[in-house]
């Protein structure tokens, strides 16, 4: 098999995900969950010593610990996520091991109505997850040092605000990686990620959510850096789906400022960004008992053609590193998808 033509990557849930939690009433509450997975690569597309072949088991572990003391709460998840069998060469990373970590240490401070403080290491999901996510599918997750406000007014009106330091996964080198080291990760003012997110429904028949992000970085001790300073300006319009309606998902954003061309010491040329990428989609959802749901999605994006214009979400969702062969070089993509109840999902994309 030769890559990309041939190109296969099995994702295999040898049994789903096992969870429990503890249902009692009282202040304290812990849940745990762990999942098992089988991935295989054939026709690997990156470069020698990169094996060609190459399958790997991993193990993700999740508990999370809560205590309700009134006028605050605490929270605490670990995240334990290991891997077996890979090859000494794997190209294995921080996204699928990351020992006996520490993602949640957080005091939450309850305000008026239902806004809530967090200060601490935490994980946040934000909108549609596009820019700003907590991890579901990779073994590891993004995760932050700071502070999240999120205010909430009446009829669903929220707007949350945020500074943080993001977490830099360790070990990073390959041979901790590969032997599942404990590290504990990093945050420092090297990288520094802060921005405004809002949900006013009621907007144009639908839910509009402005949003407004910067990420400034530097060189460190022990992060090399292409040294970004680039601000984020988007917004969200969405209808939800429902039977018999019509329904959409429109986004767009632009990114300006900063950034070299490479991360390496040499290199101190300032180049100016500018990215952009949109977002449509449009579906309708048939009445009857099964309501299945027909989409047309639409998807483009500048890519890197020499320079740094490749819209960046570093903070968003990742998927599989097999997703790396196809390199977004002012990417287009068309798709007609059909959804059925219970994430049964059909698509076709050109």
């Amino acid at each position: 098999m030769r890559p990309l033509a041939a190109l296969s990557l099995l994702q295999l849930a040898l049994w789903p995900t096992v969870a429990v939690a503890d249902e009692a009433t009282g202040p304290f509450t812990i849940a745990a969950s762990a999942r098992l997975r089988l991935e295989s690569i054939d026709g690997q597309f990156r470069p020698a010593p990169t094996p060609e072949n190459d399958t790997m088991v991993s193990l993700r572990t999740e508990i999370a610990a809560s205590y309700d003391a009134g006028a605050v709460r605490f929270n605490a998840e670990l995240w334990d996520a290991r891997a077996w069998g890979q090859d000494a060469r794997s190209s294995a990373n921080t996204r699928e091991i990351n020992a006996f970590e520490l993602v949640q240490a957080n005091v939450q401070v309850p305000l008026a109505g239902k806004s809530i403080l967090t200060l601490g290491r935490y994980t946040l999901d934000l909108g549609n997850r596009r820019m700003v996510a907590r991890q579901r599918f990779s073994n590891t997750t993004n995760a932050f040092t700071g502070a999240h406000l999120a205010l909430e007014g009446e009829a669903g009106r929220k707007l949350d605000l945020l500074f943080a330091l993001p977490h830099q996964r360790l070990p990073d080198d390959t041979g901790g990686i590969l032997a599942d080291r404990v590290q504990w990760d990093r945050e420092n003012f090297d990288v520094v990620f802060f921005g405004a997110h809002g949900t006013l429904p009621g907007i144009a028949h639908g839910t509009l959510q402005p949003y407004a992000f910067a990420l400034i970085e530097r060189d460190g001790a022990r992060l090399a850096t292409t040294n970004r300073r680039i601000g984020t300006l988007g917004a969200r319009h969405y209808a939800k789906a429902a039977a018999g309606k019509w329904d959409h998902d429109l986004e767009g954003a632009v990114q300006f400022g900063k950034a070299r061309r490479t991360s390496a010491p040499t290199d101190s040329a300032d180049l100016d960004v500018f990215a952009w990428f949109i977002h449509a989609e449009v579906g309708y959802t048939l009445t009857g008992g099964w309501t299945p749901r027909i989409a047309v999605l639409f998807d483009a994006a500048s890519g890197d053609g020499g320079k740094p214009d490749r819209f960046t979400r570093s903070l968003g969702p990742a998927g599989s590193d097999a997703l790396k062969a196809y390199r977004r070089l002012h990417c287009m993509a068309q798709c007609l998808g059909r959804k059925q109840p219970r994430s049964v999902r059909l698509n076709w994309c050109a």
